[in-house]
């Protein structure tokens, strides 16, 4: 909907305030990451019925229980320009080609005709070629009960980025899996990927589009999986998994280095877990290795434990240089894999219902599992990472949900919804319902796009970044209301979707107190052109029934990145007015400046809980000689809001809702309150009597945060009987040295500098 500006009771009066606050607001905090969904890529437009699945089981919710097929899922590859994106159909024999930009079918041959089976897809590093392995599973699978051997044929395709003209690599004695991946070397002219079923690493050159011999032979057995490029290019590692046939105390699964000049193994690892002589462990195809960006250190995770039908497994730190095992790790069961994470200091592991953070300075982990509503992971989940390291998306294949996880607490901030469900269909008649099942998640180069793979519904998800941007205190009662005003200052249009929240994090749809249905609707959606205003109360954005009370939070997704906003909250006679900045600053310590419990007045503090955690607070009041009168500790969920008043209004009464006991408050002038959070949080604060209100944000504070050493403040009053307050908390542990500087219009100094201590 497009929220009209003008509606009833002195509204006009009330939007002519909300858009003069709204124009001097600046778009000056910082707020939290997002995805939005724009376009679908969808090839049943081409009326061909695509499928990434080979053998029609689609992935559904194992449980504990190891599933019988792994579902690999195929990648998405970006051009190095963003133009151009390309996903395998291992199922269809095709290659799809799209804009991920435009979201849009690349016209006007979309379909690149491959070998059969093509899976896992590379870009050479010039970005001029992709390389696709193509299975031929039909073929290389035993023929009768007589016939233990298959063809052993395999086809590389190189496609031209730019032309899309497709070069055949066709190969006798192979037998390619899903896992065998291809890398090249820096110069892009050489190929190297591996041969499961025949125990070999093979070589080609692309110029020439030949097979380079001879083969490396591994031991008969040891299948050779996926590999991993050092980064300097200098060797590849392999990750050999072994079969039921070799036994493992004679030949155990290992990481065989090959130098990438010479084609031959420059060291085996055969890593150690516990105090053992000999390993305990077990590789799986889904085992994949991470090496860290100096090429030292690489992490593997292992299936020992589970496959043994226990809860948990290990991932395992390695000294690539020596061989050595550096440390293990637990992570739960049927671990999958490994992945570096932009900037060298970590290394993410992902199982079937949890996520390791491996810290590789501190040799510390932090072990993520999300709520059950939104776990469970696969052996092919790929997430994606922020470039600066700090964060990740990663998809639930199971709640078809898309996670953004930040990497140093190892919390999730927030999660998207990317279903619906698939229905399956026998002879027109539904027989199940499948998760969508996303799988694997791409960036664009350009860092404007996130692709997602949906595997059981042959679709690709593209989705773009938006940010989010919270109005911590919605009231709208008898006596309250609520103004919003915003401003998209950017020169696109903007599309914000705003959600309701209610205080225990639910979306707001009734009021309990009423006995309608349906007292709210929420999400709305609110379209504003470049340059564009808009205000309005927050029971017009909700379509609030008469009778309903609103007492929320709301949830801002913006597709655009330079919004300003401001909200209000007063009574309905417009005598009591005051708010705050809509785009708010997270963090993990915060000040709210004032504290009025004196006198008639109350004070009240919102403080909300963004992610989708269980957290931890610690909240201080303090007074104005910086002593502590009182701590309470708290714990908030998921998008869960405390609110509540600091003291009581009448000490004599039985009933409280206050934070503190009135004891606490005696001779008490003023103060402040200061807030300790495990995760990142919101604090809002509003102190009023009968007469005034006023209300203030939280300042972060804290070692993570660059305060400002000069302030200054735009505007003072003192006359007819007005006055201006400057309450100046100091956050440090040490003493600070504060000038205060009184200027007239002009400039000009209107009395000495005051210094204070």
């Amino acid at each position: 909907m497009s929220t009209p500006i003008n509606k009833t009771y002195n509204q006009e009066l009330m939007s002519r305030c909300l858009l003069i606050a709204a124009v001097s607001c600046l778009s000056i905090c910082s707020t939290l990451q997002g995805q939005r969904l724009f376009a679908t890529v969808d090839p049943s437009a081409l009326e061909e019925n695509l499928r990434f699945d080979i053998n029609n089981i689609p992935l559904t919710n194992t449980g504990i229980i190891a599933p019988v097929d792994l579902n690999f899922s195929p990648n998405v590859v970006f051009s190095l320009d963003s133009r151009k994106a390309f996903v395998s159909y291992p199922g269809s024999n095709k290659v799809l080609v799209f804009d991920p930009i435009e979201g849009k079918l690349l016209e006007p041959t979309p379909l690149i005709e491959v070998g059969d089976n093509p899976a896992l897809m590379t870009l050479t590093p010039d970005g001029s070629t992709l390389a696709v392995v193509c299975l031929f599973l039909a073929d290389n699978l035993p023929q009768s009960g007589e016939t233990f051997v298959g063809k052993q044929i395999g086809t590389i395709a190189l496609i031209d980025v730019d032309t899309l003209a497709v070069r055949r690599i066709d190969l006798t004695e192979v037998f390619f899996s899903f896992a065998n991946n291809i890398v090249f070397s820096e110069d892009s002219k050489t190929g190297f990927l591996a041969s499961s079923g025949t125990d070999e690493i093979l070589r080609f050159d692309v110029d020439s589009a030949t097979e380079i011999t001879p083969r490396l032979n591994m031991i008969p057995g040891t299948r050779p999986s996926s590999i991993t490029m050092t980064p300097d290019f200098s060797s590849f590692v392999a990750v050999l998994v072994g079969s039921n046939f070799l036994p493992q105390e004679d030949e155990p699964d290992s990481l065989q280095i090959i130098d990438v000049d010479s084609f031959t193994v420059t060291r085996s690892i055969v890593p150690t877990v516990g105090d053992q002589d000999f390993l305990l462990h077990n590789f799986f195809a889904s085992n994949t290795l991470a090496i860290s960006p100096d090429g030292k250190f690489g992490l593997i995770a292992d299936q020992e434990l589970s496959s043994l039908g226990l809860l948990e497994d290990h991932a395992i730190l390695l000294n690539l240089q020596t061989g050595e095992t550096v440390q293990q790790f637990n992570i739960g069961r049927l671990s999958g894999p490994s992945f570096p994470v932009p900037g060298g200091k970590r290394f993410v592991t992902i199982s079937a219902a949890e996520i390791v953070i491996i810290d590789i300075q501190e040799l510390s982990s932090i072990r993520l599992a999300p709520p059950p509503l939104l776990s469970g992971f696969s052996a092919t989940t790929r997430p994606a990472f922020f470039r600066d390291g700090t964060g990740m998306f990663v998809a639930s294949s199971i709640r078809d949900s898309l996670l953004e996880v930040d990497l140093s607490t190892g919390t999730v901030r927030h999660s998207i919804d990317l279903g619906p469900n698939v229905d399956i269909e026998e002879d027109g008649v539904v027989i199940a319902t499948v998760p969508a099942a996303p799988l694997d998640l791409a960036w664009s180069p350009d860092g404007s796009v996130l692709s997602i793979v949906k595997f059981n519904a042959n679709i690709v998800d593209l989705l773009k970044e938006t940010e989010r941007i919270f109005v911590p205190r919605l009231l709208s009662d008898e006596e309250f209301f609520t103004g919003i005003a915003l401003t998209n200052n950017s020169s696109q249009e903007a599309t914000l979707i705003a959600k309701g929240v209610g205080p225990s994090g639910g979306e707001l749809r009734n009021d309990p107190n009423t006995e309608a249905s349906g007292d709210f609707t929420s999400p709305q959606t609110i379209t504003l052109g470049a340059g564009q205003q808009t205000s309005f109360t927050i029971r017009e954005l909700m379509e609030a029934t008469p009778e309903s009370t609103v007492d929320a939070w709301l949830d801002i997704d913006s597709d655009q990145f330079a919004m300003a906003g401001f909200f209000l909250i007063g009574d309905l006679q417009l005598q009591r007015l005051d708010g705050g900045l809509v785009n708010f600053n997270t963090s993990a310590e915060l000040v709210l400046p004032e504290v009025r419990v004196s006198n008639g007045f109350r004070t009240e503090i919102t403080v909300l809980n963004p992610s989708l955690n269980l957290i931890d607070v610690e909240l201080s009041l303090i007074n104005s000689e910086g002593e502590a009168l009182g701590q309470i500790l708290f714990s908030l969920g998921g998008n869960f809001v405390l609110r509540a008043f600091l003291r009581d209004l009448d000490p004599e009464d039985d009933v409280t809702d206050a934070l503190f006991p009135d004891t606490i408050f005696q001779d008490f002038v003023g103060g402040h309150v200061r807030l300790f959070s495990e995760d990142k949080i919101i604090a809002f604060e509003r102190y009023f009597d009968d007469q005034q209100l006023a209300a203030l944000n939280g300042i972060p504070v804290g070692s993570d945060v660059q305060l400002p050493t000069e302030l200054y403040l735009p505007q003072v009053v003192a006359f007819a009987g007005s006055e201006t307050l400057v309450n100046l908390v100091h956050t440090g542990t040490e003493s600070a040295s504060v000038t205060l500087s009184l200027k007239g219009d002009q400039g000009e100094d209107l009395a000495a500098p005051v210094n204070l201590e």
